[in-house]
């Protein structure tokens, strides 16, 4: 947290137009005080405001808690966290290592020179990108990079991704698959003793992060889903560009926002 703190502050400076908060995820606050002072964003501690209280009655609260209790799977946590905060509240979501672009920025426009327009029933994102936990050279690993998207409050997109993973957290821990003898742990901490940390990263994005961002986009936005499939022949097969107004409509941050680089789900 504290070596992001030069980068949240510069989010701030480089969004003049737009209310900057940090959602502070977090069981000790004191721990943060002295960072807190360093930073120009507002700061809000999620466990104690209301969209967290939202949250712990909504199905999916169940994998955050699960995903929560080992740090190497906290990353998915806040998978499920970005995904209803957005959800209740619009707005703009970012990783905290998400670079904003400024006047120096090559090849980018800041933000504010170009506003966003996203329809009520609409996410907005960044590119898609090659997964690392996935063979580079197979069609699995193109998935819609989930680190900074953008929605209006209650946009039908993101209830039913959150909807779908849901389902999908349920389905893993009834299948058998992951056997939680304490009956405490959900599957998180069995995948965890799993000797390829990549079926542990295949699986829990499968649920609820970037392969679960990439699913439900296509399957509730039907435009986002040609245009993605689209890309995807660009890609896999040469199949030529032809279709950049549209790829700027439903793709546009990546004009404005460079995804960092800091790979917690690891």
């Amino acid at each position: 947290m504290k070596a992001q703190v030069s980068n949240i502050n510069r989010t701030v400076e480089m969004t003049p137009d737009y209310k900057v908060t940090l959602y502070l995820e977090t069981r000790t606050p004191d721990a943060y005080s002295e960072i807190e002072k360093d930073l120009k964003s507002t700061v809000v501690l999620l466990p104690d405001s209301q969209v967290f209280q939202n949250f712990k009655e909504k199905p999916l609260y169940a994998a955050y808690e699960d995903f929560r209790r080992n740090k190497q799977n906290y990353a998915f946590a806040v998978d499920v966290l970005r995904m209803h905060t957005v959800h209740e509240l619009g707005g703009i979501y970012s990783d905290v290592d998400d670079v904003y672009a400024g006047a120096e920025t090559g090849g980018m426009t800041p933000l504010g020179d170009q506003p966003l327009f996203a329809e009520p029933d609409e996410v907005l994102t960044l590119d898609p990108v090659h997964v690392p936990w996935e063979l580079q050279s197979s069609v699995e690993s193109f998935m819609v990079n989930n680190s900074s998207f953008a929605a209006h409050s209650g946009t039908s997109v993101l209830h039913n991704m959150m909807s779908e993973g849901a389902k999908r957290y349920d389905e893993a821990v009834e299948s058998g698959n992951y056997p939680d003898p304490t009956g405490v742990n959900g599957i998180g901490l069995n995948l965890l003793w799993n000797p390829d940390p990549a079926v542990r990263i295949r699986t829990l994005s499968k649920i609820v992060g970037p392969g679960l961002f990439t699913d439900s986009l296509r399957a509730s936005d039907a435009v986002y889903g040609d245009l993605f499939t689209r890309l995807r022949g660009v890609v896999f097969q040469g199949q030529p560009f032809t279709f950049a107004d549209q790829m700027a409509r439903k793709m546009p941050l990546h004009r404005h926002i460079k995804s960092g680089a800091a790979q917690t789900w690891r």
